[in-house]
C-alpha cells in the first residue's frame, strides 16, 4: 500500500481534540485520499485519524498538522517525521474506554452515551488516547470546554475501527487494569523490585533534540513515609521526574516539548502511561528546570521510564 512520508507540526487551533490530520493536495492525490477519508500515522506508534486538506500556506511543505493527543498516540513531536497511508476502518461494534482517576467518580447514568456522541463517526485504534470535552452535565471534575483524555483499552474488532450509531460504547473505572502497545520496555515484571511501591524508577532511555544539555535527570516519589508504611496506599503517591535543560545552541527553538513514558508493572503485565509538558522561545543559554508528575494507578508500581526532548525551530 502506498505511504508518504511527511513532518510533523501542530493543528490548527480548531482541530484541536477532533481527531483531524491536515494535509496538502500532492500528498492526498498521491494516496488517493478524499477529504474525510481515514489514514494511519505511523511513528514511534501507530494511530489513526480524519484526512482534511490543510490551508493554502501549507501546500507544497511536506507536512501534516495533527494535535497533541495525535501526537501523544503516534508517539512523535513536532518536527519528526511520520509514514501515513490510507486506512480501511472496519464498523466498531465494541470501544472500552478507561477514564482519568479523577474523572471516575462524575460519571452519570449517561456518560457513556455522551462520549458515544462526541465521538461518532471518529477513527479508533486500541491504545489510543480519545479526547472528549466536558460539559456541565458531566465536567468530569473539570471546567465545561476542557479536553478529557480517554484511553481506548479495547476494539472489536481490533485495527482501525469507526464508531458508528451502533457501536457499544462502555467505560471503565480507572483502577482497571488497563493494557496498552509498549515501546522501549526493557525491565520485566518479575525483576528484583519492580513491585515496590517505594522502588524509585529508573531510566530506560532518553533522547535529546541536537542543540540541548540534559542534566540532573532524577525520580522522586512523594506520598509514602520513609519506612514504607503507607506503601498500600497506592492511590496517594505521585512520582515525577524532574532534570534541566540547557539550550547549548547558537540559535533559539520557538517550542521544547519534554515527553516522559512511565512503564508500571501488575500482575505480571507491563502497562504505561504518558506525560509531557513544554515551554516556549528557549533562547541561547536559556536553562529549564522541567518536572513531570502523574499519580500511578491503584495497584500498580512504576519501575522506568523513558524520556525524550524535542524542539521546534523560530
Amino acid at each position: 500500500m502506498t505511504a508518504v512520508e511527511v513532518e510533523v507540526t501542530d493543528a490548527y487551533p480548531n482541530d484541536l481534540a477532533r481527531g483531524i490530520a491536515r494535509l496538502d493536495p500532492d500528498a492526498l492525490q498521491q494516496l488517493t485520499l478524499n477529504p474525510g477519508a481515514v489514514i494511519e500515522i505511523e511513528g514511534g506508534e501507530t494511530t489513526t485519524a480524519k484526512v482534511w486538506r490543510a490551508d493554502r500556506q501549507d501546500w507544497d511543505t511536506g507536512t501534516i498538522r495533527i494535535d497533541e493527543f495525535t501526537r501523544q498516540n503516534a508517539d512523535v513531536g513536532i518536527g519528526e517525521r511520520v509514514s501515513i497511508r490510507k486506512a480501511d476502518a472496519e464498523k466498531a461494534d465494541e470501544l472500552v474506554l478507561a477514564a482519568p482517576e479523577e474523572a471516575s467518580a462524575q460519571f452519570g447514568s449517561d456518560a457513556a452515551g455522551m462520549v458515544k456522541r462526541q465521538i461518532l463517526k471518529r477513527p479508533v485504534v486500541e491504545h489510543d488516547t480519545v479526547p472528549v470535552m466536558s460539559s456541565t452535565n458531566h465536567p468530569f471534575m473539570r471546567s465545561p470546554g476542557q479536553a478529557i483524555p480517554l484511553v481506548a483499552v479495547e476494539t472489536d474488532p481490533e485495527g482501525v475501527v469507526m464508531v458508528t450509531e451502533d457501536t457499544s460504547v462502555e467505560l471503565e473505572d480507572a483502577g482497571l487494569p488497563q493494557q496498552a502497545k509498549l515501546a522501549g520496555a526493557t525491565r520485566s515484571a518479575d525483576d528484583p523490585d519492580s513491585s515496590d511501591p517505594t522502588s524509585l524508577p529508573r531510566i530506560n532511555r532518553t533522547t535529546v533534540a541536537e542543540g540541548l544539555r540534559l542534566d540532573e535527570v532524577r525520580a522522586t516519589i512523594e506520598g509514602i513515609d520513609a519506612t514504607g508504611t503507607d506503601a498500600g496506599r497506592t492511590d496517594h503517591r505521585r512520582v515525577t521526574v524532574e532534570g534541566t535543560i540547557e539550550n547549548v545552541a547558537e540559535t533559539g527553538y520557538e517550542r521544547v516539548e519534554v515527553g516522559v513514558t512511565f512503564f508500571e508493572d501488575d500482575a505480571g503485565t507491563v502497562h504505561l502511561d504518558r506525560r509531557t509538558t513544554e515551554t516556549r522561545d528557549f533562547a541561547p543559554g536559556h536553562a529549564w528546570k522541567v518536572a513531570v508528575s502523574y499519580r500511578p494507578r491503584a495497584g500498580r508500581s512504576p519501575h522506568s521510564f523513558d524520556l525524550a526532548v524535542r524542539t521546534t525551530d523560530r
